[in-house]
């Protein structure tokens, strides 16, 4: 839905603005509230009981969090930037930063327990940062 946005923002079509808000909006949303659930495999009907948790650290469960709401500033940069708004260089450079650290950290705590774990983590965490790093250059 982001990317239609985005093409129909291109475009110039009119209401490409508000679909491009509110696509970028709930997935900031998304991965603030529900970055733990998401990268920790959690059911969402489950969430709520203790149990659906076991097996699953403390680390893990830190990082997973941090990782959700690092990915939910980057989508708010991304949506200033495409709107052109002030605030967008900041919200992208504390983005990028705190990803970088986080990277790291993850890269020193990483044991092989969790690779599955990292692995989509890294993933989804160098495509959104690699992003967020094109458009922080670009004026």
């Amino acid at each position: 839905m982001v990317l239609l946005s985005l093409d129909l923002k291109v475009s110039g079509i009119e209401g490409s603005d508000l679909l491009l808000l509110l696509c970028l909006s709930a997935l900031s949303l998304i991965y603030f509230y529900l970055g733990f659930v998401m990268f920790n495999e959690v059911p969402l009907r489950s969430r709520i009981k203790k149990a659906s948790f076991h097996g699953i650290s403390k680390r893990r469960v830190v990082f997973s969090i941090a990782v959700g709401w690092i990915l939910s500033i980057l989508c708010l940069g991304w949506l200033f930037k495409w709107m052109f708004w002030k605030g967008s260089q900041t919200m992208l450079a504390f983005g990028i930063s705190a990803a970088v650290f986080l990277f790291i950290a993850m890269v020193s705590f990483r044991n092989d327990g969790n690779r599955h774990f990292s692995r989509k983590v890294f993933v989804r965490l160098g495509i959104i940062w690699l992003t967020s790093s094109l458009f922080y250059f670009i004026p």
